[in-house]
């Protein structure tokens, strides 16, 4: 499945799409193991490309995804941090042509905060 989001070739965006999709969902479960396949398996890598994808539905489908991962925990928080996804995440809700896409990102957003330590 992380392989998918990498796929390129005819279909790219409906495969890319539907990948992106499945993380989101297996990443819903609130497993621990699941925060060190999250780090291990680069997917923060893979989004950092998907972000800025000219498709509208594959950056929702990766904002979204990323709003499962910041709802996760203090760690996950500072690893998209130390990505820069916190800061492209911030602006694709400000600026994202697609309201859907601003959309996710502000759940994401909102996420982030509600879970971040106060220091």
């Amino acid at each position: 499945m992380f392989n998918l989001l990498t796929y390129q070739g005819k279909g790219e965006e409906k495969i890319v799409s539907l990948a992106v999709r499945n993380i989101g969902l297996f990443l819903c479960s609130y497993e621990p193991k699941l925060e060190a396949e999250i780090f291990n398996r680069n997917i923060l890598q893979y989004s950092i490309n998907l972000i800025d994808h000219n498709c509208a539905g594959i950056r929702r489908e990766i904002c979204w995804a990323l709003a499962t991962i910041l709802a996760r925990s203090p760690k996950a928080i500072q690893e998209c941090i130390d990505c820069k996804l916190v800061k492209n995440l911030i602006f694709k809700m400000t600026k994202d042509s697609d309201p859907k896409v601003r959309s996710e990102a502000i759940t994401a957003i909102s996420n982030a905060l509600y879970k971040a330590e106060p220091e």
